[in-house]
Parts: C-alpha cells; sequence; structure tokens
C-alpha cells in the first residue's frame, strides 16, 4: 500500500534569482582585477592573481609620476649640458683671445723696448749722464708732491672730523631748550651758522666741507730711488720711465686743493668763532640750570603720592629721597647764590635753598653739615653740604626738590647728567 506524501508538508527550497548571481559575481569582479600567470615550461601550472583594483590604480598612476619626473629630469640635464657646452665654447674662446692679446703686447713692447735701444745707442756718455741726473730730480719732485698730497689728504679727514664735532656740539645744545633764555640764543646760532656756510661757498665745497682730492694717482706711482739706481745701466730705462709711470699728481692739481683746504680752513675758523661767542652767551645759562644729580646715587623715593613712612595716611612727597652714605658730599646741580643755609623747621633738619635764576630754586634736606652761606655764590658740581639724616628721617639721605616759580616739580625732569 502506497501512501501519497503530502506536498504541503515537503521543505521549502530557497532558490536564487540569476540577476542575483550575475549581479554578485560582476560585483566581486569589480573589487578585483584577475592576473593569469602561465609558466614558461609545460609540466607547471596556471596560476592567477588577484589584484584590487584600488592598488592597481595607484600603481599604474606612481609609474606614471615617476615617468614624467624622470623625463623632466633628462630635459633639465639636456639643458644644462648645453648650457656648459656654451660657456666652455665662449671661455676657450676668451683664452684665445687672451693670448693673442699677451703676445701682441709682448711684440710692441719688444718693438719698443729695440727701438730705445737705439736711440740710447746714439748718445753719448754726457747726454746720458744728463738724462739720468733729470730723470733722478723728477722722481724727487714727484716724491714731494706725493708727500704733500698726502699731507693734503689728513688735513681734509681733519676738516671732515671737526665738521662733524661741530654739528654735533650743536646738536647737543638742543637737549637743553626747555632752559628759559636756550632756545632763542639756539635759534641765533643755528641761523647764524647757516649764513656762514652759505656765505662761505666756493668752487669745489659742498655740505660744508671740502671736496678734496679724489684721482688717486699719486700712491706709490713713482720709481723709488733703489730701483731707479739698479737700472740706470740698462739701456731704455731713462726713456721709458715716462711709459712705465701712471699719471702722477701734477702741481696745478695742489696748488688747486691748497686753496680750497685753505678757504675751508678759514671757513671752519669762523664758524669755531661764531660757535664761541653764543657758547659765552649760553654758558651763565647752562651753568646755572639744574641738571646734575646732588650725590651719584639712585632714587629710593620718587616724586608723587606715597605711603608715609612714619605711618598715618598717604602724602605728597614734593622731591625725591637719594640715599647715600654718611658724609658724602652733596654738590650744587647748578651755579646759583644761596638764599637760605641753616636748620629747616617741619623736620628738614639742616637744609640748603639756592636762587638759580628765572624762578628755579633748589632745595638740600637732612644734611649733616652745610658748607656754604646766605648770600654766598656758588657754581655747578661744588660742594655745598654732606650727606646726613638730620630732620625726621629713616636714614641718611639727600632730599632734593626743584621749584619753579613757587611750585615743586619733579626734579627728574632736569636731572641730565
Amino acid at each position: 500500500m502506497f501512501f501519497k506524501k503530502d506536498p504541503r508538508q515537503t521543505p521549502a527550497v530557497k532558490v536564487k534569482k540569476a540577476s542575483d548571481i550575475i549581479s554578485g559575481s560582476s560585483h566581486k569582479q569589480k573589487k578585483y582585477l584577475s592576473i593569469m600567470l602561465v609558466p614558461s615550461y609545460t609540466t607547471g601550472k596556471t596560476r592567477s592573481l588577484r589584484i584590487p583594483r584600488a592598488v592597481f590604480y595607484c600603481v599604474i598612476i606612481s609609474l606614471f609620476a615617476v615617468s614624467a619626473i624622470i623625463a623632466g629630469l633628462q630635459i633639465r640635464a639636456n639643458y644644462l649640458r648645453h648650457v656648459a657646452e656654451h660657456y666652455s665654447n665662449e671661455l676657450a674662446l676668451t683664452a684665445e683671445e687672451l693670448l693673442t692679446f699677451q703676445f701682441e703686447s709682448e711684440y710692441e713692447m719688444n718693438n719698443i723696448l729695440a727701438a730705445n735701444a737705439d736711440v740710447v745707442s746714439q748718445l753719448t756718455d754726457e747726454q746720458l749722464d744728463r738724462w739720468r741726473e733729470e730723470n733722478r730730480l723728477r722722481r724727487e719732485y714727484q716724491a714731494s708732491l706725493d708727500e704733500i698730497q698726502y699731507q693734503l689728504d689728513a688735513l681734509e679727514r681733519w676738516i671732515h672730523e671737526f665738521d662733524e664735532e661741530l654739528t654735533a656740539a650743536i646738536a647737543g645744545l638742543t637737549d637743553r631748550t626747555f632752559i628759559p633764555p636756550v632756545a632763542a640764543i639756539l635759534d641765533r646760532l643755528n641761523a647764524s651758522q647757516a649764513a656762514i656756510r652759505e656765505a662761505g661757498m666756493f668752487p669745489g665745497y659742498e655740505n660744508g666741507y671740502a671736496n678734496g682730492y679724489t684721482n688717486g694717482l699719486a700712491r706709490g706711482v713713482a720709481l723709488n730711488d733703489e730701483e731707479g739706481d739698479e737700472n740706470e745701466g740698462e739701456a731704455g730705462i731713462v726713456l721709458l720711465s715716462a711709459l712705465t709711470l701712471p699719471a702722477p699728481v701734477s702741481r696745478d692739481d695742489l696748488t688747486a686743493q691748497i686753496e680750497m683746504h685753505k678757504n675751508t680752513l678759514e671757513l671752519m675758523a669762523e664758524l669755531k668763532q661764531d660757535l664761541q661767542y653764543f657758547r659765552t652767551q649760553l654758558d651763565p645759562h647752562l651753568l646755572n640750570h639744574p641738571t646734575m644729580w646732588p650725590v651719584r646715587a639712585g632714587i629710593s623715593s620718587p616724586f608723587g603720592w606715597r605711603p608715609n613712612p612714619f605711618g598715618g595716611a598717604n602724602q605728597f612727597h614734593t622731591g625725591i629721597d637719594i640715599p647715600a652714605r654718611h658724609g658724602t658730599p652733596i654738590r650744587a646741580t647748578g651755579g646759583g647764590t644761596v638764599t637760605f643755609s641753616g636748620w629747616g623747621s617741619g623736620g628738614w633738619g639742616y637744609k640748603i635753598i639756592i636762587d638759580h635764576g628765572h624762578g628755579i630754586r633748589t632745595l638740600y634736606a637732612h644734611n649733616s653739615v652745610n658748607l656754604v652761606t646766605v648770600g654766598q655764590r656758588v657754581e655747578r658740581g661744588e660742594t655745598i653740604a654732606r650727606v646726613g639724616s638730620t630732620g625726621q628721617t629713616t636714614g641718611p639721605h639727600v632730599h632734593y626738590e626743584v621749584h619753579v616759580n613757587g611750585t615743586p616739580v619733579n626734579p627728574t625732569a632736569f636731572l641730565l647728567e
């Protein structure tokens, strides 16, 4: 008896579509490239090598890039080789022309020497002696001209240095233009100097100093005595001396230079005299103005508001404190007249006040001893007292003040030196 199987109980079998199979295999083929390796002998097996497409393309692109670089280098090398060959040919031609020139020069010189020897052979001993003597005198004369030229060059350098120092001295005075009368006097000085320079302009004179001699032919061009004495017996030395010497310094050149330097020296002297005249007007103001430090030290307490060193509220410090050893000399910061010298009330101790004129006064306090009296004239840099700690202090120092028309100002604006 046969039983018929129920078709509903048959297991389902999944069948792939042909399109799925084709698409899957083609996708793998897109990712890889297959290379067949066929052996040269018949018994070998044929093998296949799969390479990712990305790697294959990278290798191909790299090969192309390397090939392009190599080709570019070859082109550049060929160009450089052609350039080198060109310059080599040019150098060879130049060397050949130089040899030709040297040969022709030697030929011409030999011809001149031969002609000169013929001329010398026709001269008598007396004529030769006269030529030798003239040549010796010519060398001595040229040597004297060269020495004069050397002295003129040294004089010109001195004129340059003097003019620079004169200009620097006037420029240095501009640092004192804040002194009331100095600015006006300095303006007159600059105007006077400019007028003198303009009036002193002459041919060969520029920018405030002489141009000088610049041909440079006088340096070591004449034959010295040893060379002349050694060669005097050889044929042609006397007559050829004019050909072997470069152009010497001439008397006219030196005369023109001497005249030019003379005028320049006169101008420099007038400028110096003019500066000295105005310095006599400036010096009293420069010497009286308080621009020096009273002692050589630093500032421990500056001008302006500060905490009270003895406690209490802040106070306005009307000067600067300069600490120094007890007994250190205190100098007048500028020339003037002493208007106070004694014990000052209010914790100053021994103090000194100097009137410098133009409404400017300086004060020096806490001194151990005062060395000047009221009405005494003191000069800039003169010792007027010694450092101490009298009055209300925390140690030996100089309390230094500058007053302009009765108002205390910051002394550091005056301390230029």
